[in-house]
């Protein structure tokens, strides 16, 4: 199995590795429409390597409160934690799949929490 850092590197490198032929290309071509459209692409992938860093982080900190890893912090720490990693995975169009559930156990996770305190 592959971890999830792996991956994200793996993707990086091929974003990084098109974005650079890309760059040689406008480089070299003189003409407005072309220019313009293989300026568009290499702002896209500029986005997807950005989207890829913040996928990996945000993924490993719902991993960690998840599995208990970060119980030794507050609840409204955690709270906030949770939060803002699933509003930047929303942002980025990659609240689904794994890190969905990741999310949902998070927040269960969480929610068990609160009921210990609560006790």
């Amino acid at each position: 199995m592959i971890e999830g850092g792996t991956v994200n590197a793996l993707q990086r490198a091929r974003v990084a590795s098109q974005l650079t032929g890309i760059v040689k290309e406008l480089l070299y071509t003189k003409e407005p429409m072309p220019r313009a459209r293989l300026a568009k692409t290499a702002l896209d992938l500029i986005k997807q390597m950005g989207s890829a860093g913040v996928s990996n982080e945000q993924v490993q900190v719902l991993r960690e409160i998840a599995e208990g890893r970060k119980d030794d912090l507050a609840l409204d720490v955690l709270w906030s934690l949770i939060y803002q990693a699933a509003s930047d995975l929303q942002e980025n169009e990659l609240l689904s799949g794994d890190a969905e559930t990741l999310t949902q156990d998070a927040i269960t996770h969480w929610a068990e929490l609160e009921e210990k305190t609560d006790v």
